[in-house]
């Protein structure tokens, strides 16, 4: 069942892609321009919402998730991730739209939960109780066990086995101490935390890339080869769904950005939304930074600086030999400290992920939870990244499931805030119908 995720985010993504006219890749100048207004409105808030859901989808996917799709896929499952990108970022703007648009005398929204219950009014309370329990394990598993999992062997696979365990006692004080407080602390956290990790990974990866930059012209080629080859297309059309490359790609991807899941709502519903349109658009940029740029800096890192990928056995395994290949032995700490910042800012965005999902199950969660999310992060560094990388994409096709015929009953909604934000009229959207109908006042 999980090989037809890639059908699902292809069709859905197509859907409204087409629905919404491709405005962000037709126009991105004036796309931008739009939600650049709308966030000087809004100041200090927006950026908030944006650290925190940039959180959820920067770390491991972008970082060991890349690095095991280019183990089990190949080189050709770089170019679906970028592909997965195209239907991905229409997703994502819509579930982030969707979920930010505020109905008058109705409850504050939290996150996708909310949207599933006034989306379908019969058996929309028990499908937003399963999205809200599938949010839990995917907190623990994903936001505390992977996270905590890939810091530790990140260090192990660098400095031994007994730096590894001590980094995972540093990691779960870190995050013991970050996740106590509020909802505005945690925010706070990741704002520090997710510039940091960007700014020092994305430097060693592009001295990695400037060493091997004479190799681009071969690696495109094997990219391309390997994307279409025989081994990708055998069966025919769905013999090329389901093949390794292309189904590594996408699920690398998804992975990465969580697109069509409706996770990254619960970071876009909070707090005083200024436009919905402008946490579309907040939507679109981070798959625009998560998998176009980040991904691919992994991706390139890895192929221009290793002859072989699949001679290595993990994910780590594969980074510190492309890493140490550019800049020897000063390559360690320089990695340790962006995937192990990357990790932290991810579980403590997840945290709150999961406390958002227990609101909507009517759970306070309280110590329990904070001492079942510390276990995890724990029980994770025992199990390693690669068996829980699997168990993530089983929670993701399950979000899934749920969350794109949510997106697809609430198209009309997303168009009309759109047409309104690009000053485009709601004819064509009061005349197609579906969804709820936006309450909003300007």
């Amino acid at each position: 069942m999980l090989r037809f995720l890639p059908i699902m985010v292809v069709a859905a993504g197509g859907y409204f892609l087409l629905r919404l006219r491709a405005f962000f890749l037709l126009h991105p100048i004036r796309t931008l321009a739009l939600a650049g207004a709308e966030y000087r409105k809004e100041g200090k808030g927006a950026f908030f919402r944006l650290s925190l859901a940039l959180a959820g989808t920067l770390g491991v996917g972008n970082v060991t998730g890349v690095a095991a799709g280019i183990l089990i896929g190949g080189a050709g499952s770089v170019f679906w991730i970028l592909v997965s990108a195209i239907f991905s970022a229409p997703l994502k703007y819509a579930e982030s739209v969707a979920s930010a648009v505020k109905e008058k005398g109705k409850e504050r929204s939290l996150g996708f939960p909310s949207l599933i219950r006034k989306s379908f009014p019969l058996i929309g309370a028990p499908l937003a109780s399963i999205y809200a329990l599938l949010t839990v394990g995917l907190a623990f598993f994903m936001g505390s066990a992977l996270q905590g999992a890939a810091a530790a062997e990140t260090v192990s696979a660098l400095m031994g086995s007994g730096a590894g365990l001590f980094c995972a006692l540093l990691f779960v004080f870190i995050l013991m101490i970050c996740v106590l407080g509020n909802s505005e602390r945690l925010c706070k956290a990741t704002a520090i935390l997710i510039p940091i990790a960007m700014v020092l990974y994305t430097i060693i990866c592009i001295i990695t890339i400037f060493c091997g930059i004479s190799n681009m012209k071969a690696v495109a080629f094997l990219i391309l080869k390997d994307a279409f080859s025989l081994r990708a297309f055998s069966g025919g059309a769905v013999g090329a769904v389901l093949a390794s490359p292309l189904k590594e790609g996408f699920f690398r991807g998804l992975l990465s950005n969580e697109a069509g899941a409706g996770t990254s709502a619960y970071a876009h519903a909070k707090g005083e939304v200024g436009s919905p349109f402008s946490e579309g658009i907040l939507g679109v940029f981070e798959i625009l930074f998560d998998t176009v740029v980040l991904c691919m800096l992994t991706a390139f890192s890895i192929l221009l600086s290793v002859g072989d990928p699949q001679a290595f056995s993990s994910g780590t395994e594969l980074l510190s030999a492309a890493f140490s290949s550019a800049l020897g032995d000063l390559y360690a700490w320089p990695l340790i400290a962006s995937v192990f910042l990357f990790a932290l800012s991810s579980a403590v965005c997840w945290y709150e992920y999961g406390r958002c999902a227990l609101k909507v199950l009517g759970c306070r969660g309280g110590r329990l939870y904070f001492g079942a999310y510390l276990f995890f992060c724990i029980l994770g560094v025992l199990f390693g990244t690669m068996p829980l990388i699997g168990l993530c994409d089983a929670f993701l096709f399950a979000l899934s499931l749920l969350a794109i015929p949510t997106l697809i009953k609430n198209s009309a909604a997303v168009c009309a805030e759109t047409d309104r934000a690009l000053g485009r009229g709601a004819k064509r959207t009061a005349a197609r119908g579906g969804g709820y109908e936006n309450k909003r006042t300007d």
